[in-house]
Parts: structure tokens; C-alpha cells; sequence
């Protein structure tokens, strides 16, 4: 929502909660049913791909919603990129984040799954599965600029500061680009793409804690207290009242 908000495009969806799938269940998969199959259910708060699914009728889908179900409260559908590309942005700042390179993640299944994240090959999100990372990836110059200014977009919008990581999903059979996650901590700091972006480990943590120093700083000339004799007010009108 706070994509469509500021024009960044992003893939159509439905949202809802437990309750509300409870209650209006026949209305939510109506809705679902009009971005087309197959779909991908998420739980919305959860990461590393765990719990979500891919499905194809309602059956699947029924199924794969009670699965997220079990993960958060709250779900969300989105339409599924048949010929998918996974790509990925790391960013690094406060209000002039820097952006990364793209990094592309090849997957064997329907999407990128927690089995290709961390266990095939060592793992893609650790950057040890070389053979399933390419940085960067394998788009145009132009393609790639626009998915990094998206980046920069989503995470100035969403207020994030020190790190974090913005995913994509790329039709390689309409050429387009959605912007997905947002994860304000990514694991490993993903400091193999800082690495292939010519920022070395000791120097990107050099770099967070500047950052982090500079919030800190920023955030003291805030003040968060407002002194007023208000409950003192009320005590000595309520003092006066029982001498009434």
C-alpha cells in the first residue's frame, strides 16, 4: 500500500487477517480468485520464505493460507511471476542511502525457498552458494538503475536507516520489475554483495556504526519530554472539591 502510495510498482495482492478469513473466508478467495492463478501465499511478518506457498486452484490455496495462517495472523496473496528473476538491492545510510549492486538469485523451485537460501550449496543468502548468486545481475543498465532508485525510494518512504535489503521480483516475459520485501535486518549484513560493490566487511562496519552514531546525534536534538503542572492542577481541584 505504502508502494502504490508513492508509485512504486509493486505486484497486485490481497490482504486480510485471521479473523477476517474466519468471518468473510468465500469473500477473501473471490478477491484472491481475481488476480488469477497460480498466487503466492505469505505470512506477512515472517522471513527466510518459511511458510509460504504456490498455488494453482483453491484447493492449494485453501491449504497454503491455513499453513501462513500458522505462522502469523496476518496474510498476504499476491499474483505469482511465472518466468521469474529474484533480485535483490542492499542499501546502507540514513536519509542518502547508498545503494548496492543487484544481485540475482537462481532458485530450482517456483520461488526462492528457504532450501536454496541456506542449504543448497551452502546458501544463497550467505553468499557461499557462488553458483546460485550473480552480481551483478543480469539485467541492462537502464533496468538496473530503475530498480535502484525504486530501492532508494522504498527505503527513504518506509523510514530506514542504517541497513537494508529491498527484494524484486523481474518478468523476464514482460521485462518488468515489482518491487517485494523489505528486510530491515538482512542476515550476514549480505556483506558478499557489499564485497562485489567494493565496500569490504571491515569497512561496512565501519560505516553502520557511523551511520548509527549520526541517527544517535540526530535523535538528541529531539525532545521527547514537555513539563506541565497539570496533575498538580487536578490534585488541588480535587483537594478543594472534598472541602466542598
Amino acid at each position: 500500500m505504502i508502494y502504490k502510495a508513492n508509485d512504486i510498482p509493486t505486484v497486485d495482492f490481497v490482504y486480510f487477517n485471521l479473523n477476517e478469513w474466519r468471518v468473510s473466508k468465500k469473500n477473501i478467495i473471490q478477491q484472491i480468485k481475481s488476480l488469477n492463478w497460480p498466487v503466492i501465499i505469505k505470512p506477512t511478518r515472517l522471513g527466510s520464505s518459511i511458510g509460504i506457498s504456490k498455488a494453482k486452484n483453491q484447493k492449494e490455496l485453501e491449504f497454503a493460507i491455513e499453513v501462513a495462517l500458522h505462522y502469523d495472523e496476518k496474510v498476504i496473496v499476491e499474483k505469482a511471476i511465472e518466468n521469474l528473476m529474484d533480485i535483490t538491492c542492499c542499501l546502507i545510510g540514513n536519509d542518502n542511502p547508498i545503494p548496492s549492486l543487484l544481485q540475482e538469485s537462481v532458485f530450482s523451485s517456483g520461488f526462492f525457498s528457504y532450501e536454496d537460501k541456506y542449504l543448497k550449496g551452502g546458501g544463497a543468502q550467505t553468499g557461499n552458494a557462488t553458483q546460485s548468486i550473480i552480481i551483478p545481475a543480469r539485467l541492462d543498465k537502464k533496468t538496473s538503475q530503475e530498480i535502484q532508485d525504486a530501492a532508494t525510494k522504498a527505503y527513504q518512504v518506509l523510514g530506514c536507516s542504517g541497513i537494508a535489503r529491498v527484494d524484486f521480483l523481474y518478468d523476464k516475459t514482460t521485462k518488468k520489475w515489482y518491487a517485494n520485501e523489505v528486510n530491515t535486518l538482512p542476515g550476514t549484513l549480505y556483506h558478499h554483495l557489499w564485497k562485489k560493490s567494493g565496500i569490504p566487511f571491515e569497512e561496512l562496519l565501519k560505516k553502520l556504526i557511523s551511520f548509527a552514531e549520526e541517527k544517535y546525534q540526530k535523535k538528541k536534538q529531539i525532545t521527547y519530554t514537555f513539563n506541565s503542572n497539570i496533575l498538580t492542577q487536578a490534585s488541588s481541584n480535587k483537594l478543594s472539591l472534598k472541602g466542598v
